[in-house]
């Protein structure tokens, strides 16, 4: 079942992944979110990890144009959830220890990561 798009699942889920993780997004044919940048995130004071994402921002926390149809994560032509990830560096906050969750809508598809010392995402 699909939960609603990538922006309903961060606004409806954002709080119960809170101390969880220190970054999460949801992939979604549609859009991605990134959930410290986002309103719920910031409603409920979630802290940016620095970890970004590529695409069209449309508003906080929600990008366009993050990947091309297909029947990879969510709609989307992605087998590496990874791809979407922007430049990840001291600059933008980023630093080695960070964990970040990745999943789909509905949660079929995820994955669980921690930026290492080079800032490179590391599966757990």
């Amino acid at each position: 079942m699909h939960a609603g798009c990538g922006s309903a699942t961060i606004g409806m889920f954002a709080s119960q992944r809170r101390g969880l993780v220190d970054e999460a997004e949801v992939v979604d044919d549609r859009n991605a979110c990134v959930v410290s940048d986002h309103h719920a995130g910031k409603a409920i004071e979630w802290p940016p990890a620095g970890i970004r994402i590529v695409g069209h921002r449309t508003s906080p926390g929600r990008y366009f144009k993050v990947a091309n149809p297909g029947s990879g994560w969510d709609g989307t032509d992605l087998e590496v959830p990874l791809r979407i990830l922007g430049e990840l560096n001291p600059a933008n906050r980023a630093q080695p220890g960070p964990t970040l969750q990745m999943a789909t809508t509905t949660g079929e598809k995820f994955g669980y990561y921690v930026l290492d010392e080079a800032l490179e995402p590391q599966a757990v």
